[in-house]
């Protein structure tokens, strides 16, 4: 990841599956452009796939760069489906923990 954001952000998005979020509620401020998300209950909502992308984004960003990031938010989860959607999400493609 930290490559490919050195080197050629502009493709990180095609090379990433980015971050999914779990949500209270989404909307977007047409006026603002802005995505608004509310997560007001730590333990249902807050990162469930992209952990590691946004730490490296976070790492990275002094660098400035074109990068983008794919993000999915789920909103409506219920309590006892939340460990069978993060499980799934973050065992469906291998992750290599090498910087």
């Amino acid at each position: 990841m930290v490559s490919t954001l050195e080197s050629e952000p502009s493709h990180f998005h095609e090379r990433n599956r980015g971050v999914t979020l779990l949500a209270e509620s989404c909307e977007y401020d047409q006026q603002r452009h802005l995505v608004m998300t509310t997560m007001s209950d730590p333990t249902l909502h807050g990162i469930a796939d992209g952990g590691h992308t946004i730490d490296v984004l976070l790492k990275t960003a002094r660098n400035g760069g074109d990068a983008f990031v794919r993000f999915n938010v789920m909103t409506g989860a219920d309590a006892d489906q939340i460990a069978d959607i993060t499980g799934g999400l973050n065992t469906s493609q291998q992750v290599d923990t090498r910087p």
